[in-house]
C-alpha cells in the first residue's frame, strides 16, 4: 500500500475522533493480503476493517496485523 487518504471527524467535547480511509491504493506488483498497524499506547484505538480479521495482536509492542479476506489486487482502489 503506497497511498492512503483519510476523512477525520473530531469531537472536542468528548476528546474523541473518528478516522476513515477515504481512498486506499495498492500500487505494489502483487496482491496485498494484510495490513500492519503500529499503535500508540497514549490513545485508546479501535480498528475496524470490513473484509478483514485481526490475525496478530502484540500488546507489548502495540502492533496489530489484519488479514484481508479478499486480497487487494494491484493496481486496485478500495
Amino acid at each position: 500500500m503506497t497511498d492512503v487518504k483519510y476523512a477525520i471527524d473530531l469531537y472536542p467535547g468528548s476528546r474523541n475522533m473518528t478516522m476513515r480511509p477515504a481512498d486506499i491504493v495498492n500500487q505494489m506488483p502483487k496482491p496485498l493480503t494484510e495490513v500492519h498497524f503500529t499503535l500508540s499506547n497514549d490513545y485508546q484505538t479501535t480498528i475496524e476493517i470490513p473484509g478483514a480479521r485481526l490475525s496478530q495482536d502484540d500488546k507489548r509492542l502495540h502492533y496489530q496485523v489484519y488479514a484481508l479476506t479478499t486480497p487487494m489486487q494491484p493496481p486496485s482502489r478500495e
